[in-house]
């Protein structure tokens, strides 16, 4: 299984709140799985938080993903 940092779109009512999450995919690359709250930037180390950074940055030029996508129900 391998994983990567993604936007996922949350609704509630109809407001909308964007997130970057690690998504986990299967063998083939689909995206199963994503974790319930929106990763915090924070790092052990300078070189650990540039790495993130560059990984969200990545993140942003990816289509976003829909939380209830992940069989995970939107805030209501």
């Amino acid at each position: 299984m391998s994983w990567s940092y993604r936007i996922i779109k949350k609704q509630n009512g109809d407001a909308e709140w964007y997130g970057i999450h690690e998504v986990y995919y299967d063998g083939d690359g689909k995206p199963t799985a994503c974790t319930e709250d929106p990763i915090t930037l924070d790092a052990e180390s300078m070189e650990d938080f540039d790495w993130m950074l560059a990984q969200f940055k990545i993140a942003t030029n990816q289509p976003w993903l829909n939380y209830k996508d992940f069989g995970q129900e939107d805030e209501n």
